[in-house]
């Protein structure tokens, strides 16, 4: 199950090419795949918690769209920058990075947010 569409996506973000569309389902997959690896090392079922929880299914789709965009918008043949200047005589190089990974970003706040944050101690989860 995934969990955002790549019609959804379209509505949250702009329309998309073919190829782009190719590479959103994939994204979209991994970032599915990732939400329910996590849950399942928490002893949750995300696929159950996102049927049951309208809300939590909207945080979830708005996740997603946003690691999906941020992945998307990256220029692979360029350094991953968000911004960047060069100057010349007396040479000077500036960027901010868009993340340390090329790959899929979730934060931590963003695990919070879909319920999925809280501290493992060992194999136990300490913040139930």
């Amino acid at each position: 199950m995934n969990y955002l569409t790549l019609e959804e996506l379209a509505v949250f973000w702009r329309a998309m090419t073919d190829e782009e569309k190719d590479k959103a389902e994939k994204l979209i997959e991994a970032c599915s795949a990732e939400i329910r690896l996590r849950a399942k090392k928490r002893g949750k079922d995300f696929d159950e918690m996102f049927t049951a929880d309208d809300d939590l299914k909207l945080v979830a789709k708005s996740i997603i769209y946003k690691v999906v965009g941020e992945t998307m918008n990256k220029d692979v043949n360029q350094a991953p920058f968000s911004q960047f200047t060069e100057s010349a005589g007396g040479y000077s190089l500036t960027g901010t990075y868009y993340s340390a990974s090329i790959g899929t970003f979730f934060t931590k706040t963003d695990w919070k947010r879909l319920g999925l944050g809280s501290q493992l101690y060992g194999g136990l989860d300490i913040c139930q």
